[in-house]
């Protein structure tokens, strides 16, 4: 029985080393830091930077998608650039001057219209391209709660959740997973990285389902009352805690 249970221990830590473990508890923490920062940073409606760096982000894996699976490097090249030319309108655009769902980088679709062109519609359906294409018309909605994309048809705190919330979820999925795959490949344990996917992952859900929603309220109602988000609303508060929710996903 004894032997038993030392087995059960070392199948839930999958063998990890007291190294590895404390290495990927700096990871899994890492991307709890950046998940909370972009907490504070929608309640504090400032949220411009960290979205630009997370859309960025998923240009790069777009990009290096690119050239290792498609060995494209002309339209990867083509897609940095787009980005690099336009990246800009985060912070330059009047997006009150933006028509009904319009995106926030026009030249960002018509390079997925090329993409399309060259590879077939199915390449629409790529994860990171569908990322990129809600995020690019998602934001102008987002960061104009109160603009012409309004309508008398609907409710509109409705279509406001709509848009915020997928893209609440995607940039914390990009934030937590380069922030977690930095500190994974700094432990000099580049095997580390596996559990940042299922971490970003499980942020990007706890986002949607728990966070993301009352601020998408809060942020359309223009009220001057605080939301008040909670560590219960975070789901996953210490290093530890997401961890072991990786773990028991993993032995399901």
């Amino acid at each position: 029985m004894k032997i038993l249970f030392v087995l059960l221990a070392v199948t839930q830590l999958h063998l990890v080393t007291p190294a590895r473990a404390d290495g990927e508890l700096i990871a899994l923490q890492a991307a709890l830091d950046v998940r909370d920062q972009f907490v504070t940073a929608l309640e504090n409606k400032d949220f411009t930077q960290i979205t630009h760096d997370s859309m960025g982000s998923a240009v790069d894996f777009l990009a290096q998608d690119l050239r290792q699976n498609y060995s494209d490097e002309e339209m990867a090249s083509k897609l940095e650039n787009v980005w690099r030319v336009n990246e800009s309108l985060f912070f330059t655009a009047k997006l009150a001057d933006i028509g009904d769902h319009a995106p926030l980088i026009p030249k960002i679709e018509d390079f997925f219209k090329t993409l399309s062109d060259k590879y077939g519609s199915v390449i629409l359906n790529l994860p990171l391209v569908q990322d990129i294409r809600t995020l690019n018309f998602a934001i102008p909605v987002v960061f104009n709660p109160k603009g012409s994309w309004q309508s008398t048809d609907y409710d509109n705190r409705i279509e406001y959740r709509k848009h915020f919330i997928p893209f609440a979820n995607i940039v914390t999925y990009y934030g937590v997973l380069v922030a977690c795959d930095y500190f994974a490949a700094k432990s000099s344990q580049p095997d580390l990285k596996k559990v940042c996917k299922p971490a970003a992952e499980k942020l990007k859900f706890a986002m949607g389902r728990y966070i993301a929603p009352p601020i998408a309220d809060w942020i359309f109602k223009q009220t001057n009352k605080q939301v008040v988000i909670t560590d219960h609303d975070r789901v996953y508060n210490t290093a530890d805690e997401l961890r072991v929710a990786i773990q028991r996903q993993g032995s399901n």
